[in-house]
């Protein structure tokens, strides 16, 4: 009973007892506004695999044709004797590495936004087949014989 009386007829007490509410208002009603603001930026998509079965399976890729407007279409493929090769370079060796490169980067694909669902709009994106004259790249993994 002392401490309330205390409070009530001391000033700076009182005063330092109400700005301690205030304060601890404040910091609630800004935490609730960055919860807020959080909320509303937040992606409303969900990323997935681009390529879910191909997960776990870029050992079973033997050959990949890739065609693009700057280079045309070529394959490269793997041969069990010599490793990657260009079959249309009479068997030139592939570097290993860009090779692996891209079969784990298409494995590893995410959906990031959708874009459009509709197939006669991707020239708007720049992504037509460059058989259609866009600027897309083609790339095709074919597997081989088990």
């Amino acid at each position: 009973m002392a401490d309330s009386n205390a409070l009530s007829h001391d000033p700076r007490r009182r005063n330092l007892a109400i700005l301690g509410v205030v304060a601890v208002v404040m910091v609630v009603l800004a935490a609730l506004a960055l919860w807020h603001q959080a909320s509303l930026v937040a992606p409303k998509y969900t990323p997935h695999a681009f390529f879910p079965n191909l997960v776990g399976r870029n050992r079973d890729v033997a050959r990949i044709h890739i065609v693009s407007k700057k280079y045309g279409a070529f394959d490269v493929t793997f041969n069990p004797s010599s490793g990657w090769v260009l079959p249309a370079k009479h068997n030139y060796p592939a570097q290993f590495s860009l090779v692996r490169g891209t079969i784990v980067g298409m494995a590893g694909l995410e959906t990031v936004a959708p874009k459009t669902n509709r197939a006669d709009w991707l020239h708007y994106l720049d992504l037509d087949t460059p058989q259609k004259g866009g600027k897309g790249i083609e790339i095709t993994l074919f597997d081989g014989p088990k």
